[in-house]
């Protein structure tokens, strides 16, 4: 059993995350913990993963004991041996250049045999249904990819207890349902299971327990009080204009071979498009290609009816803007006023109508009282509105999002929601990479299905998710779920 009494902790020159906080964790039982962004979940997780305050310093007080030994006491080579973590941010734990060391890295650290590591690699991929990924480069794997090869690594270390942050968060449905399953055949084996999330519907059917924290409570979580959504205007639409954005015969290959294949597309003003598709089915790709971070091997892309390869990276930067799956590749300043504001200056916006903008959106999306913040202290949802704000800042009439919902709770949702809306609506689009059918149906006026690099549904999202369910992949066309 992990034990925590009476836990305090706060970061250096912060007030407590949480303050004489008390939680158990059995073996064979499987723990929702859920809350709002930056209510310190993540760093509970730290905690009982002995990063604190072994490895991140602050002011740490009260007690956590795993199987009656305090983790003071222990060293974090004891603590990992007894504690996997699986972070929010995946990409950070990543520690090899392929798939096979990367799930061999733990039990290599503990001395295991090599036979017995040969077994747990095999055993470990096949849980998380990856076997075909084992022999790939851990870089040239998609967002959902990596996370099942990190949960993969984690039981190759076989420790009794496991804690996943936001782990369904770059999975695409199918993904879901095999964590599930995976998730109840832990609980049998005996695991302490704990599972931070927004997306509550998700893990909720597995779990035995829900709590919530919230303003450093924790406390048991019974039912949901549902916030009735504020209907989403959406603009009209004008086919007869000229498309903002568009492609013809787009062809791109990485080493193992092609990913995007003879995509052609245009986008038109007012547009807000969902894309959709398997991990690993090339939507981060295609994203990259549409912005000019990656070039074709055949194929054109045009934006405003100016090809691409003709404009200058500056130039791209006025009219376009993408927002990564994950937020920490695309922070480069030393403040969230300097975050919120890089494009302002990279692209010498210098009056002061921008400035007081950037102002207003800080303040709307909850983050002016961070303003002078390291935005590398922020918590990962809180990042993600951040990358979110700054690429709206200058107005570009084409947004890219690559799964911005991830770390977000109700609120960080509608306030992405609302800009979304309000960019369509004052004449610009928008493509956004997500899993979430509510959203599209909501939101979208448009879906594309990509499935091996092609797009290969394209219609408005009811008429899409019909053809879907007709296909065999009704996962895709189930509702988001609750947040919190």
């Amino acid at each position: 059993m992990i034990t925590v009494k009476n836990l305090t902790f706060s970061y250096p020159s912060s007030s407590p995350v949480f303050e004489g906080l008390n939680f158990e964790l059995n073996l064979g039982e499987i723990v929702l913990i859920t809350g709002p962004t930056g209510s310190g979940k993540s760093t509970l997780a730290k905690c009982l993963a002995g990063f604190i305050p072994h490895h991140i310093k602050g002011d740490f007080s009260g007690s956590i004991t795993i199987d009656c030994h305090d983790t003071k006491n222990m060293s974090l080579v004891d603590v990992s041996q007894k504690v996997g973590i699986v972070q929010q941010d995946t990409e950070s734990q990543i520690c090899t250049l392929n798939v096979l060391d990367e799930v061999a890295f733990g039990p290599e650290n503990f001395l295991v045999s090599i036979e017995e590591i040969k077994d747990r690699i095999y055993e470990s991929l096949k849980s998380v249904k990856s076997l075909h990924l084992r022999n790939r480069r851990t870089l040239a794997l998609s967002g959902g990819e990596k996370q099942r090869i990190v949960i993969a690594s984690i039981l190759s270390a076989k420790p009794r207890y496991i804690l996943l942050d936001e782990p369904t968060s770059n999975l695409d449905p199918l993904g879901i349902k095999q964590l599930l399953s995976l998730l109840v055949e832990l609980k049998e084996k005996r695991y302490g299971i704990l599972c931070i999330a927004h997306n509550i519907d998700a893990i909720l059917p597995v779990a035995d327990r829900a709590l919530l924290l919230k303003q450093g409570i924790l406390s048991p979580y019974d039912s949901v009080n549902e916030s009735k959504l504020a209907p989403i205007q959406k603009s009209k639409l004008d086919y007869s204009l000229p498309p903002l954005l568009s492609t013809k015969g787009l062809c791109f290959s990485y080493e193992l071979g092609k990913v995007i294949r003879n995509v052609s597309l245009s986008v038109y003003p007012g547009e807000i498009i969902g894309l959709m598709g398997d991990n690993g089915s090339g939507k981060t790709t295609l994203l990259r290609l549409l912005c000019g971070l990656l070039v074709g091997n055949s194929g054109q892309v045009q934006i405003s009816g100016k090809s691409l390869q003709n404009l200058g990276i500056k130039e791209i930067a006025k009219h376009i803007a993408i927002v990564f799956q994950n937020p920490v590749h695309q922070i480069f300043e030393s403040s969230v006023w300097k975050e919120s504001t890089l494009s302002i200056n990279a692209l010498s916006l210098q009056e002061i109508s921008w400035y007081e903008q950037a102002e207003l959106a800080l303040r709307e999306f909850g983050l002016f009282e961070k303003k002078e913040s390291n935005p590398f202290s922020l918590s990962h949802g809180q990042k993600r509105r951040l990358t979110v704000l700054s690429s709206l800042i200058h107005s570009p009439e084409i947004l890219l999002f690559d799964e911005p919902f991830i770390g977000q709770d109700l609120i960080g949702r509608e306030l992405i929601t609302k800009s979304l809306s309000n960019h369509s609506i004052s004449g610009g689009a928008c493509i956004i990479v997500t899993h979430n059918a509510e959203f599209c149906e909501r939101v979208c006026t448009r879906l594309l299905f990509l499935d091996s690099g092609q797009i290969v549904l394209d219609g408005s999202p009811t008429s899409v998710f019909k053809r879907l369910r007709t296909l065999g992949k009704d996962e895709y066309c189930k509702s988001g779920g609750t947040h919190i």
